[in-house]
């Protein structure tokens, strides 16, 4: 999180690391919704056909910090974040798909109340079982079976499952 990917890769442009494993890799303007959901139908037709993952990599521009403890003012100015907002992915999805300013208003406060929903249901929620942790991980039926090592007293010899509040048997 700290550390720029210049400094921590040898090779900085993610979607040429495919090539390592030897997979086919794509970047893509993340904050263009046309280009993404070409790139993106192009490479699942692909993977589809031929049976074969990629990488795609979308480049997108945060506006914030990584965190709390990072209000991403150390390696950034307030104008190059000013200059980003110029140029936001919704407005130019919105343009895109030629909606007008009250769907557009519509849409967000559709997504905000989403968010707020989202939120509540979790705070109301009880805690989970922590046996429960990997299901649905990878959607499927056989999920439970994937990660079946990782659980507690696994072919590692975990005997205990160690989360922030302490170990759990």
């Amino acid at each position: 999180m700290g550390t720029h990917v210049d400094r921590a890769s040898a090779e900085p442009e993610l979607h040429k690391r495919a090539g390592a494993y030897r997979m086919h890799g794509e970047r893509v303007d993340g904050d263009d919704l046309v280009a993404v959901l070409e790139t993106t139908r192009e490479l699942l037709a692909c993977a589809r056909k031929e049976r074969r993952p990629a990488v795609l990599e979308a480049v997108t521009y945060r506006y914030r910090g990584h965190s709390v403890a990072d209000a991403g003012w150390s390696y950034r100015s307030k104008d190059e974040v000013s200059e980003h907002k110029r140029h936001d992915p919704l407005d130019r999805a919105a343009e895109q798909l030629e909606l007008g300013e009250a769907d557009v208003k519509e849409l967000r406060e559709r997504a905000e109340r989403r968010v707020a929903d989202a939120v509540e249901f979790a705070e109301n929620s009880a805690e989970p079982n922590v046996k429960s942790l990997a299901e649905y991980v990878y959607g499927d039926p056989g999920s439970a079976e994937q990660v079946r090592r990782m659980a507690v007293g696994a072919p590692f010899g975990e005997r205990a499952l160690i989360l922030a509040g302490g170990p759990r048997e």
